[in-house]
């Protein structure tokens, strides 16, 4: 006994059944194709607005100089020594101060040594820190530790992502 015969065939394949199933409604189509249209143009656009920070992340310890100025050590990888100089802005984030805030302390990089110590690791001197406490906060000590987080560039998402594509190996 065959599968289908030509009589079941023509029976499911009716002309009106095609005309319904071949002519979806144009006003759906349209409002899908302009719908997807405009949430296309809003990503693109909100990724060529927003920005997308990238940052070194490199252990940190609070020192006293000789005038009482309160200075940071942090400690970069020699493979990212290139991607940093002086004047970048860094957030240091202190370990005694982790209340689960948002308690970073906005600093700059001061000098950057050039000699490289034990296990290729750079040392890089931050400035900026406040001296004294403000109402309510902690006092910075020396001998404090932490994590720093140099800025090394802050691109649009979408200039990295087209920049993925403009680098590509040929």
């Amino acid at each position: 006994m065959p599968i289908d015969s030509t009589r079941d065939l023509q029976r499911r394949n009716s002309p009106e059944l095609d005309e319904v199933i071949s002519k979806p409604p144009p006003a759906i189509i349209a409002w899908g194709i302009g719908t997807i249209t405009v949430i296309i143009m809003v990503l693109v656009a909100l990724g060529g607005y927003l920005e997308y920070p990238t940052f070194i992340n490199a252990p940190i310890h609070l020192n006293e100089e000789a005038n009482g100025q309160l200075t940071a050590s942090a400690q970069i990888a020699e493979r990212d020594i290139s991607k940093i100089k002086s004047g970048q802005l860094v957030y240091v984030h202190l370990n005694a101060l982790a209340d689960g805030g948002n308690n970073d302390l906005r600093a700059a990089i001061s000098t950057i040594d050039t000699v490289v110590g034990k296990n290729g690791i750079i040392s890089v001197k931050v400035t900026g820190l406040p001296n004294t406490s403000t109402a309510g906060e902690p006092a910075l000590l020396p001998g404090m530790s932490g994590e720093a987080k140099i800025l090394i560039s802050r691109a649009s998402l979408l200039h990295r992502v087209t920049e993925q594509f403009i680098h590509l190996p040929k």
